[in-house]
């Protein structure tokens, strides 16, 4: 095939770019670009406007995490958080303020409306039709609702358009609820660009009285404190590109006096500039949504990214924004899709030699797999792993040259392989970590007697014990939480009339949240109360929480170490895994187009992947138990916030957080009420970890690191009654659930799993072609015993790959090999 094919790239915008350093990157110099404008970004236009920059196009960096955009600039102080916001000053149209309080309500009512994912279900409606309806609902609900019962015709209109600023649609009506789609970057969501390059400013107005409808508001530029940024959606966005500056001026001042002209002198603006994307011949528009027509249509991003093919070559291929399937409507969507595009192009010239066995993720279960098959002397294999390096939910930083774990945390119990190879190696430190200790403060800042904190301790523990039993008989409750709180309550038959029940109750509900964080859960009446029984740890031995003197990276580093690295594929995403029907063979394709061939997989992502991806990852669909099994499964996730202080300010081990049935939450967070305590860290005198769990990891992951260290810190003032705790000076917080590589913490079993046909033993089956075992999977959720344990996913990566050994060896006489890892 051609070394060095002619490539021509159609249009110089984020994409555009993106592709051509990509493909230069990978030694191809034949390229031509094509631009129509007169200058390259597209989309991203900053020009000199008064003493600073502006930007005509796009605005922000969006997120810092998995955010390509924000990776290649991170270094070189570039960005600042914009600290401006829309909701400051809200005035109504008789020129009246609106009272901050009251604006909150409404805006916290929409919030979770959209946070709650009712929106994206009537699959008939449309987003906004959808909205609307749930808006109003809700509302009815709140308890305050008579103080904003006046007002709230008026916020749906500025929500309306304040929405349509994000999603580029002439009205939400023509919104499809797949928008749903699109994802977010975790971290900070507005990133504002200093100097010179992809500024701030977009300024579109309208003359005459229809503007009134579409500008919903005017904000602050950073960098420039005396331009305002006016947005404009919708069909006057059109509309105002054919105006002159003049006209937008007058609109612009004659809409500030309207509006605020009673509360402070509007002084006339001295120019005005505006974006021109709608009229602009060689865009048509700013930026993809997705419509109504894509949801009556059944289509997506990919089909738009399918390469145009002639005698089975890509000789047409498309990037852009649009063809992002979850970051289209950004610019890091545009770049990402440019390095695809690249990437299938350079993938093209290159073809995979067929291997024995393909290892799907590179995780614990993963290198498990591969060690096993070397142990048997296959070496016919290859791991590919979407993420930079190996080691999936292990993942160890370092903080003062000390290991600070944002993954798994402790081995469990010295009776598993995990301690036996770290021990082997010197790895196991004698001191042990735990849980649950220090203070036991209330919100009141009440501490809590230790008698009591362990009288409910033990029965608590109690119940859960009870509920061990459950896996052999017929009859079970509803839940683990459902048998709980039942049970509890029934315990407090026992105490003395005297005795304040409320207190055994809050600490039942910090019991509750304890155990939503160590099961990854919601919330424990989505736990299977019969399948509780079946999770073992062999030899405990009051070895629970057995820490690791370089942390678990130092175990991946002695296994990995037994591996060639050309075996390892890193940053290979997985798409489509076509398993029957294939010419003897499987086919496997990246995201990138590679392909590569085999006669056997072996899918060891999380469980979270599986229950996002297996509709589409697996042609045909795997076998019906399976699926039912992998859709019943629970899988939400965890969350930890280490907050670095300039010194240690505490006497505790840590600090549990208990909270009275009717606590206000005023000037607190939301996601802070999810979180169970905060525990001191081995080795780290200054550092205290937070615990998050439950619908809060979604919010803590949501927002800015920073903010979040500020949050914590007001928590512990409110229930310490100390104003003078000092704010952190480094915060570091995980994002398993936001990272589309894991989408979670670890598995548990639901009450949908009680039906053997759905359970986790569903999952140790293989997929068959014939006879020949094509898919198996591994992990720690297709562990019977062991599951959300490392211990478990390395058991199973070692277990289903036997199970190929046996097939193997039964036709291929694969001999025995030892290595001793």
């Amino acid at each position: 095939m051609e070394k060095n094919p002619k490539i021509v790239i159609i249009g110089a915008g984020a994409a555009g770019l993106a592709a051509a350093v990509r493909l230069k990157q990978k030694c191809f110099d034949n390229i031509v670009i094509l631009e129509a404008e007169d200058h390259l970004g597209g989309r991203i236009n900053s020009i000199k406007f008064g003493d600073s920059y502006v930007d005509l196009g796009a605005q922000w960096c969006h997120g810092q995490e998995n955010n390509i955009v924000y990776e290649l600039v991170n270094d070189l102080d570039l960005l600042a958080p914009s600290y401006n916001t829309y909701t400051d000053h809200i005035f109504c149209q008789d020129g009246n303020k609106l009272a901050k309080k009251t604006f909150d309500i409404l805006l916290n009512v929409a919030h979770d409306v959209l946070r709650s994912g009712d929106v994206y279900r009537n699959q008939d409606k449309s987003f906004g039709d959808s909205f609307e309806e749930i808006f109003r609902y809700k509302l009815e609900q709140d308890p305050k609702r008579h103080v904003v019962m006046s007002y709230v015709d008026d916020f749906i209109s500025w929500f309306h358009s304040f929405l349509l600023c994000y999603k580029a649609a002439p009205n939400w009506f023509d919104i499809s609820v797949t928008n749903k789609e699109y994802e977010k970057c975790p971290g900070y969501p507005l990133l504002h660009w200093k100097g010179k390059g992809f500024n701030i400013f977009l300024d579109v107005l309208l003359d005459g009285k229809s503007w009134m409808e579409g500008i919903f508001g005017f904000y602050v530029i950073d960098e420039n404190p005396c331009v305002l940024l006016g947005w404009l959606t919708g069909p006057g966005a059109v509309e105002i590109e054919k105006l002159a500056s003049e006209q937008v001026m007058d609109a612009c001042l004659y809409i500030l006096e309207q509006f605020v002209g009673c509360t402070c002198k509007v002084p006339s603006p001295q120019c005005a500039i505006v974006s021109k994307w709608n009229t602009n011949p060689n865009f048509l528009g700013t930026w993809s949504y997705r419509s109504m027509d894509t949801q009556k249509l059944q289509t997506c991003a990919l089909h738009l990214a399918e390469p145009i093919k002639k005698r089975h070559k890509n000789i047409l291929l498309f990037a852009g924004e649009a063809t992002h399937p979850y970051y289209f409507s950004t610019v890091h969507g545009a770049v990402e899709s440019g390095f695809r595009e690249a990437d299938r192009i350079a993938s093209t010239y290159s073809v995979e030699p067929k291997r024995k066995i393909i290892i799907v993720g590179g995780g614990i279960a993963g290198i498990s797999a591969a060690l096993t098959l070397l142990n048997h002397g296959v070496q016919d294999f290859v791991i590919l792993e979407a993420d930079k390096n190996l080691g999936g939910r292990i993942k160890t930083i370092y903080h003062e040259g000390k290991p600070l774990e944002m993954g798994a945390q402790w081995i469990h119990g010295s009776g598993n392989t995990i301690y036996q190879i770290a021990k082997n190696h010197n790895l196991i430190l004698p001191e042990q970590s735990h849980e649950g200790t220090g203070v036991y403060v209330r919100n009141d800042g009440c501490i809590f007697d230790e008698d009591l904190v362990k009288w409910v301790d033990f029965r608590v523990g109690k119940i859960l014990e009870e509920c061990e039993h459950f896996t052999d008989t017929l009859e079970h409750p509803k839940s683990v939480g459902h048998y709980l709180k039942s049970r509890f309550s029934e315990n407090l038959k026992d105490i003395d009339e005297n005795c304040d029940k409320g207190k055994y109750l809050d600490l039942l509900d910090w019991h509750l949240r304890f155990q939503n964080i160590d099961n990854s859960c919601d919330d424990l009446q989505f736990v299977s109360a019969k399948e509780w029984g079946k999770y073992y740890c062999p030899d405990l031995n009051g070895q629970e929480h057995i820490n690791l003197m370089n942390g678990y990276q130092s175990l991946i580093d002695v296994l990995v170490k037994k591996i060639d690295p050309t075996k390892i594929h890193l940053q290979t995403t997985v798409e489509k895994i076509k398993w029957k029907d294939n010419n003897n063979s499987v086919t496997v394709t990246s995201t990138t187009g590679k392909t590569y061939c085999c006669d056997h997989v072996l899918v060891t992502c999380s469980l979270g992947v599986l229950k996002r991806d297996h509709a589409t990852m697996f042609d045909p669909p795997l076998p019906f138990n399976m699926r039912s099994s992998i859709d019943a499964m629970g899988f939400d996730s965890l969350g930890k916030v280490y907050l670095v202080f300039e010194k240690k300010w505490w006497d505790v081990e840590g600090f549990q957080l208990i909270w009275t049935k009717d606590a206000v939450m005023e000037g607190l967070k939301g996601w802070v009420k999810h979180i169970s305590g905060m525990d001191s860290v081995y080795n780290h005198p200054n550092v205290l970890v937070v615990w998050v769990g439950g619908r809060g990891v979604a919010l803590m992951e949501s927002l800015p690191a920073e903010l979040l260290g500020t949050h914590c810190v007001d928590l512990l003032r409110v229930f310490l009654k100390k104003r003078d705790i000092p704010y952190p000076i480094k915060v570091i917080r995980s994002c398993w659930l936001s990272n589309r590589r894991v989408g979670g913490g670890y598995s548990y079993s639901t009450p949908e799993n009680d039906d053997s046909n759905k359970d986790r033993s569903q999952l140790l089956k293989a997929a068959l072609e014939g006879d020949i075992p094509r898919i198996l999977l591994a992990g720690e959720a297709v562990h019977l015993t062991y599951f959300s344990t490392v211990h478990g996913a390395f058991e199973s990566g070692r277990s289903q790959t036997e199970k190929l050994l046996n097939y193997l060896k039964a036709y291929n006489n694969v001999c025995p090999k030892q290595i001793n890892i």
